[in-house]
């Protein structure tokens, strides 16, 4: 998948910016990304400090830019357009503050289309990166909530769960809109979704409250007339070993097992994703916004260099069909 994915944008001169320019996982991935000719870095943060580790990684100066927000030239015409989109919500001294700051500037860039992308997260917590980018960028018109998914990787099996960070409580409704957001990225990404949404019941085993939430997410589901495979209530073993869904599911809807995964909670699928990661063996490749009108992109604080240059590959494939 991923080299499919480099293919996609190699040569492509797709910038990418980087909040935390001066972190040495980011400036590891930036030199892989660098040498595949993948995507064009742009670096947020003290230059002086940047120059000196851009040759601790042998990264050439010359191939990435390096912005400094507190000094940058430009910050009255982002001043302007923070006002025009905030509206009355904010003071001029709040949006001359955010400004400053490295992940507000980053998403500022990509509103401005002056970057294609942001990716960050490996020292921000992810409110700190998506909490902008709700603010700035916003969500698509048609979209409700945006959600979030990650996408397991292991020898030749790839899974995508959602959403594992930004919906805490998803209602029925949001479950069955992050269902489709997450089924039109597998899309995106060439695989065609087999969609169960996950609970600790299997179609009726239990009862109560939360299994009434997926109940009705299915029903909005068949409501809609989506045109992707969908089933639940689905326990984890049904959903991903036939054997087992042969004997709990006597009335599923389409055969085979699952590839897509909607958990009921954020708890759950943070918990989920986490678990095939440590003790699996899976590569997790996330969270990637879904609904944004533009990519930004979150990383897990215990991300590694090689799970940032995976999420970075993905956010510019995102950015080229942004067109």
């Amino acid at each position: 998948m991923i080299l499919k994915l480099k293919q996609n944008i190699k040569g492509k001169n797709i910038r990418i910016v980087f909040p935390e320019g001066s972190e040495p996982r980011v400036l590891e991935a930036v030199a892989m990304l660098l040498k595949e000719d993948l995507v064009t870095p742009i670096l947020l943060g003290e230059k002086k400090e940047i120059l000196k580790m851009l040759e601790n990684y042998n990264i050439d100066k010359t191939k990435v830019e390096i912005i400094e927000p507190e000094t940058y030239s430009q910050k009255e015409e982002m001043l302007n357009m923070l006002k025009v989109i905030r509206k009355d919500k904010n003071t001029e001294e709040e949006l001359r503050t955010w400004i400053k700051q490295n992940n507000y500037f980053g998403v500022l860039l990509v509103k401005q289309e002056y970057a294609h992308g942001m990716v960050g997260g490996a020292l921000y917590p992810t409110k700190d990166i998506i909490k902008p980018a709700f603010q700035i960028i916003k969500t698509k018109e048609n979209v409700n909530k945006a959600s979030s998914v990650m996408i397991l990787l292991k020898n030749n099996e790839i899974y995508f769960m959602a959403d594992c960070a930004i919906q805490e409580i998803p209602t029925s409704d949001d479950l069955a809109e992050i269902a489709i957001q997450t089924a039109n990225t597998v899309r995106e990404f060439g695989f065609i979704p087999k969609v169960s949404l996950l609970s600790h019941s299997t179609k009726g085993s239990a009862s109560g409250e939360l299994v009434d939430k997926v109940k009705f997410a299915i029903k909005k589901l068949d409501e809609l007339k989506v045109d992707f495979l969908y089933d639940g209530e689905h326990q984890f073993d049904t959903a991903i070993e036939e054997e087992i869904k042969k004997l709990k599911d006597k009335s599923p809807r389409f055969s085979g097992v699952s590839n897509t995964f909607i958990f009921p909670d954020i708890q759950s699928g943070n918990i989920g994703y986490k678990i095939a990661r440590s003790l699996g063996g899976f590569k997790a490749i996330g969270p990637i916004m879904q609904g944004l009108n533009a990519p930004i992109n979150d990383l897990s604080r215990g991300c590694t260099a090689e799970e940032i240059y995976d999420i970075v590959i993905i956010t510019a494939n995102q950015a080229l069909k942004r067109g």
